[in-house]
């Protein structure tokens, strides 16, 4: 079984707003997350930071596991990573294939409320650019789109499925 992966990067200045107003993290039902604080050298949870901002000044890496997380369609068992380089964090949502899968496809349906769900954010926290695709997402190879404020969902998701790269489902 494959996972599926989205990758973007977020200027630090947004990521309290991320986390509480669009995944609303504070009343999610989140299964376990590590963070490791390099100011106490110890191992703490996502409730124990009270500024991801202040906290992710410092390089490093931390996990959010949630049972359930809405990203424009309901997804179990999603990963969330977070990785920061002091000024910009990778912020990357990681979920079992089948989560998107009808009968083995992707379903293009499921598939299209995620992708408009994630270009929503692309305005409201100045995102370059999303990528979807296979772990890692962000190899060339692996990413099945790429998408800007521009991008054309609809176009993309049937341009891809003529690739038929375990295509997806356009029915």
């Amino acid at each position: 079984m494959d996972n599926l992966e989205v990758v973007f990067d977020i200027h630090i200045s947004y990521i309290d707003k991320l986390l509480t107003d669009e995944l609303d993290i504070i009343s999610a039902s989140i299964k376990s997350s590590h963070f490791y604080d390099q100011t106490t050298t110890k191992d703490i949870e996502f409730d124990d930071i009270y500024s991801f901002s202040a906290f992710l000044l410092n390089p490093g890496t931390g996990t959010i596991l949630f049972e359930v997380l809405e990203l424009g369609t309901e997804l179990k068992e999603v990963l969330l990573i977070i990785s920061s380089d002091a000024e910009y964090i990778t912020v990357e949502f990681n979920f079992v294939e089948t989560e998107l899968s009808y009968e083995g496809v992707l379903d293009t349906m499921k598939c299209l409320h995620m992708l408009n769900y994630f270009q929503k954010l692309i305005q409201l926290y100045h995102i370059p650019s999303i990528k979807f695709g296979y772990e890692p997402a962000a190899d060339k190879d692996m990413c099945l789109i790429k998408i800007t404020k521009h991008t054309d969902l609809l176009q993309s998701v049937r341009n891809q499925w003529k690739l038929n790269r375990k295509g997806f489902n356009i029915e």
